[in-house]
């Protein structure tokens, strides 16, 4: 009933587009763009760059991530106003994809992982394009996909041209100052400590970039159900390097990593968890406002926190 219903929901959604295909886009110099983007990251990323003079909606929100998202008829009607779609592909979206990678021009749909090289990504065979959609959480490529975005808003509305630019010059400085302060941060850990071991694979392009190994009990598709077989294996992993921490994800419910922890105490190995990271959604606290640089830097603060406390505690 779940895969009809979705496959309903995608036909429609095509059939809108199609509809769509000659309305005329022509706007006058004052019209904010509305822009439709398919996760949180990329709505915070639209609109650091576009600021008053974009209009900026997210498909996903709330907490959820983007793997299982299924459209519905309001995201429908969205997408169709768009003026811009930014979503990141690599099947990050999933069957959405599909459909977005078929909409006729006259509504751009735009991949943001397009504006990284091939040599960027990283493969991941459990996922149908092929590699791990979970790059931003490399601020360099982020950086990469930012310039992008920003090249698109250009090309839809040049005569913000001048103000985009320099929003992008600014955010660029605190992504770079960003990039700096994880770099420096993870060097607080001795380094055959550097082990982060997650839910599922979306911090393998982190790890790359700022010196862990990375271990999780999923693919980079959240959606997957885990089985004996997995936690076996990471188990065996943890065990082997003597890892003393695990870490949640916000995205993904923790009752997988509960899973592995009681089957790790069950053979007398113990594991904290370290807190909770988050990968495809952006941090909400209380008082904080959420954003793409307050996630990365809360997410290595708490690996710090743990990875370096627990070296800490082995010394004492």
């Amino acid at each position: 009933m779940l895969k009809r219903r979705a496959s309903i929901i995608v036909t429609v959604l095509a059939s809108f587009f199609l509809i769509q295909a000659c309305k005329d886009l022509s706007r006058p110099g004052s019209y904010r763009p509305r822009v439709t983007a398919t996760t949180e990251i990329i709505a915070d990323a639209a609109s650091s760059v576009g600021n008053d003079f974009v209009t900026v909606s997210m498909m996903t929100r709330g907490g959820s991530g983007p793997h299982a998202y299924g459209a519905n008829e309001h995201d429908i009607i969205r997408l169709a106003d768009s003026d811009i779609i930014f979503y990141n592909g690599l099947y990050l979206e999933g069957r959405l994809q599909d459909v977005l990678k078929k909409i006729d021009g006259s509504i751009p749909a735009v991949m943001v992982s397009s504006g990284l090289e091939k040599s960027d990504l990283m493969p991941d065979g459990s996922l149908r394009g092929g590699f791990n959609p979970h790059f931003w959480t490399d601020v360099r490529l982020w950086i990469k996909a930012v310039s992008h975005i920003t090249d698109t808003l250009v090309k839809i509305s040049p005569v913000n041209e001048r103000i985009y630019r320099q929003n992008e010059e600014l955010y660029l400085m605190k992504l770079q100052d960003l990039d700096r302060y994880i770099r420096e941060s993870a060097e607080k850990i001795p380094e055959e400590k550097r082990v982060l071991i997650t839910v599922h694979d979306a911090f393998d392009y982190f790890g790359r970039a700022y010196g862990f190994r990375t271990a999780a009990l999923q693919g980079a598709d959240a959606d997957y159900e885990i089985s004996q077989a997995d936690v076996s294996r990471l188990s065996d992993y943890i065990i082997k390097n003597n890892v003393k921490v695990v870490f949640t994800e916000a995205s993904v419910p923790p009752r997988n990593m509960l899973t592995l922890q009681a089957a790790l105490r069950a053979s007398g190995y113990d594991v904290k968890i370290g807190g909770t990271l988050y990968t495809d959604v952006l941090i909400n606290r209380s008082g904080e406002t959420p954003g793409y640089i307050e996630t990365m830097t809360h997410n290595i603060d708490t690996i710090v926190k743990a990875l370096a406390g627990a070296a800490d505690a082995k010394g004492k």
